[in-house]
Order: C-alpha cells, then sequence, then structure tokens
C-alpha cells in the first residue's frame, strides 16, 4: 500500500526534465563511483574497468596518428573524470565529449552530430567504434566505416549475443566482441604502414 501511494503522490508532481535527469544521473552513477572508489584503493587496475584489449586498442592507433575523439550521452563532467581516472584522456587530441548541463543537449545522436560537424568530419576519413545502436547510425549516415562492439561487459569479453544482434541491425560494417586483437583491428582500419 504504502509504495502505490508513494507513486500516486510522484504522478501528482511531475518533475522537471533537469531533476529526471539528476535522478537518472545518480542512479547511474552509484555503481561506476562503486568502482572508481575501488581503483583509487587500488583494489583493481584501470584495465580491470575496461573491456579486454582497450587500452593497447587506443594507443595504438594514437601511435600510428589517430586522432581520437570520445563520445558519451553521460555528463561532460563525469566522461572526462572517468577518461582521467582510467588514464586514457590524454589519447583523445580531439577531445572528449559528454551531455550539456542543457536537458535538449545529452541525447547522444546530438553529441556524435556536434563532434562530427564541428570538426568537418565526414566519410571514409571516419570510424566510430562504439557498443551502442546510436552510433553505429551515425556512422553509416555519414558514410563512415561503422565499428561495433559487441561485448559482454561483466566479463570484459566474448560475445554479448543481444548486444551483436542490435549493433547488426543498426548497420555495423564490423563486429567485434573485445579488443584482443587490436594490432591486426588497427592494421585493417588504417593500414600496415605505419604514419610518420
Amino acid at each position: 500500500m504504502e509504495i502505490s501511494s508513494k507513486l500516486n503522490e510522484l504522478a501528482r508532481q511531475p518533475r522537471t526534465a533537469r531533476e529526471y535527469k539528476a535522478i537518472y544521473n545518480e542512479r547511474l552513477l552509484q555503481p561506476v563511483q562503486a568502482r572508481l572508489d575501488r581503483l583509487a584503493r587500488r583494489e583493481l587496475s584501470p584495465d580491470d574497468l575496461m573491456i579486454a584489449g582497450a587500452r593497447g586498442f587506443i594507443e595504438k592507433l594514437a601511435a600510428r596518428g589517430a586522432i581520437l575523439y570520445l563520445a558519451s550521452g553521460t555528463d561532460h563532467i563525469y566522461v572526462t573524470a572517468e577518461a582521467n581516472a582510467l588514464g586514457i584522456a590524454a589519447f583523445f587530441g580531439g577531445g572528449i565529449y559528454g551531455a550539456l548541463d542543457e536537458t535538449e543537449a545529452h541525447d547522444k545522436a546530438l553529441i556524435i552530430e556536434r563532434i562530427l560537424d564541428d570538426h568537418g568530419l565526414r566519410g571514409a576519413e571516419l570510424a566510430v567504434v562504439g557498443d551502442g545502436p546510436v552510433e553505429i547510425r551515425e556512422a553509416k549516415a555519414r558514410g563512415a566505416l561503422a565499428l561495433g562492439v559487441a561485448s559482454d561487459e561483466i566479463r570484459r569479453c566474448g560475445w554479448n549475443e543481444r548486444k551483436r544482434q542490435r549493433l547488426l541491425n543498426a548497420g555495423a560494417d564490423l563486429l567485434i566482441a573485445d579488443f584482443t586483437h587490436g594490432d591486426a583491428l588497427v592494421e585493417r582500419l588504417m593500414g600496415t604502414a605505419p604514419r610518420g
């Protein structure tokens, strides 16, 4: 009975979009903060919190001269803090982009669109790597290579079949379960000869 009356009370007092976003962020960030706290206490290493091989993949792309951008639908301040805690922020020379405080500017598609438009990125010069259908569709709409990452996030490697199917349906050009074959993937994306 108490839950029902609480729900009725909430329904009578709708909140603003900003308030709902704050509730969402609070719930989303609790497990993230718990992991970052364990990282700070050195109970985990940064690589324990990333998909297998991700750091090496990022490092190799950067070493080959790729300009990397990081995009997330999570608020910019939290994305930046997490990238710094994981020790990967410096690799994203093109910038780190998260949701803005304004509620209408937090949609991942808008964030990706902003990156691409701000930097004039189109077509064959662009590869989008992501685990969600939004970024894959945005890549395809702009003629970019769409690399879908359908990883089991609990194990940090191997296939997540549901995610794999969503990424296929979104039009991914390539699908990977993780970055354990990062060297071959970098060669496929950038060619075999190092830049320099």
